[in-house]
């Protein structure tokens, strides 16, 4: 069996990560992205022809003083004029591949319209891994419920992978969808990662009946995130916290919060350094972003407390994987995250700054219900989450579309 999957990169974030250990999961497996930073074999780049370098020309123009943004976004063209299936043809990759397996396909390099053509030769696997299959555009909308009602603009018009374009073409590009669903249903199966997207999937506009869809949770190496046998519970709790520039990652909440933790603590941070002038705070040990996963699963294993404090998030890694390790993680309860936490059983959940402040100032308290807490959610995610296991389901639906016997 050999699987193409499509992603707009071979190494960032869950995604990317996701997208990786499938596609290394069997050695016929090709991995095709829109833009490679890692060279490897059976991993592969959309070539560029004439007019994405046209694009790109334009682009450093910096016309109209937006450097920042790429020519398409600024039109709102990115899911157009990319020549997707031209591409796509002209692959070995893609002819001989019996599954073409997309993973997130915003990112101006892939045309909406070649779903319809791909599905005429090739059945389509599309893992959801965020809500942008159902949207006008945007990764995620909040709290905001226009996708349900056929309503294209919300008022996140610079949530990415938007960016605040010229033109708002959301509601042509969610009919577009619909259409567009509807036409390859017996072609396609979508995966949303958790329960709670796919409930979201089947209460929204693009919705078509007829197209089946599987929730397959997402999953680690648990090779190499687990718990350290002596990892030790010190005076001091370290807490961990990844602080970046993501609009759905809630780092605005850290600075309030970590001024108000009234026990000794020591800070580490990943991604953009922060300033905390609380005289509890004992130590501060700054990252830069990490992407090495051994160096990740180390880190994890130093530290006692992850504070994940997501406006908006599918199935996230970051918990897993600090669980994994027996961290006690904290985390805010919304999407797909109470899947992953179950309060003051495998972690606790948060709904805002206050919460989180209590919930925090209580566990550093507590170091006994700390270790007890992470030593729940490490189980949890051996027996849950295994990257083996997600492995597995997908190996089933992959026999199951084409015909096969499913595996154990």
């Amino acid at each position: 069996m050999k699987i193409l999957h499509i992603n707009t990169f071979n190494q960032q974030g869950g995604a990317e990560t996701i997208a990786y250990s499938l596609f290394k999961s069997n050695r016929n497996n090709t991995l095709l992205v829109g833009k490679k930073s890692k060279n490897e074999p059976n991993i592969i780049e959309f070539k560029k022809d004439f007019q994405d370098k046209f694009f790109t020309f334009l682009t450093k123009l910096k016309w109209r003083f937006r450097a920042d943004d790429s020519f398409k976004k600024i039109l709102f063209i990115e899911e157009e004029f990319n020549h997707t299936y031209r591409k796509l043809k002209n692959l070995i990759e893609y002819q001989e591949a019996d599954i073409i397996h997309l993973h997130n396909i915003h990112g101006g390099y892939f045309d909406l319209s070649a779903l319809e053509n791909i599905a005429q030769e090739k059945k389509i696997v599309w893992t959801l891994h965020d809500m942008w299959c159902m949207t006008g555009g945007e990764a995620h909308i909040f709290e905001n419920e226009n996708y349900k009602k056929g309503i294209g603009k919300t008022p996140y018009l610079q949530v990415p992978p938007l960016k605040n374009p010229l033109i708002d073409r959301r509601q042509h590009f969610l009919e577009l969808k619909k259409q567009i669903y509807s036409k390859i249903a017996p072609s396609i199966t979508f995966v949303p990662v958790s329960n709670w997207l796919d409930k979201c999937l089947h209460e929204s506009f693009v919705w078509d009946k007829s197209i089946p869809s599987e929730v397959i949770h997402n999953g680690i190496d648990n090779r190499i995130f687990y718990k350290n046998s002596v990892k030790n519970q010190d005076l001091i709790p370290k807490i961990l916290l990844f602080n970046s520039n993501n609009i759905f990652k809630g780092e605005n909440i850290f600075q309030e919060v970590l001024e108000k933790i009234e026990h000794p603590f020591e800070l580490y941070v990943v991604g953009n350094p922060i300033a905390i002038s609380n005289k509890k705070l004992t130590q501060l040990h700054h990252f830069e972003p990490i992407s090495d996963r051994i160096k990740l699963a180390t880190l994890y294993n130093s530290i006692d407390v992850l504070l994940f404090p997501s406006k908006a998030d599918n199935f996230p890694l970051v918990p897993i994987e600090a669980m994994a390790c027996g961290v006690c993680v904290l985390a805010s309860d919304v999407g797909g995250i109470p899947e992953i936490i179950k309060h003051q059983q495998t972690g606790f959940l948060f709904k805002n700054k206050s919460e989180l402040t209590i919930l925090l100032n209580n566990i550093l308290n507590n170091p006994n219900l700390i270790s007890t807490i992470g030593e729940a959610g490490s189980k949890f995610v051996s027996s849950n989450l295994s990257l083996e296991n997600m492995v597995c389901k997908y190996q089933n639906l992959y026999n199951k579309i084409l015909g096969h016997n499913t595996i154990l």
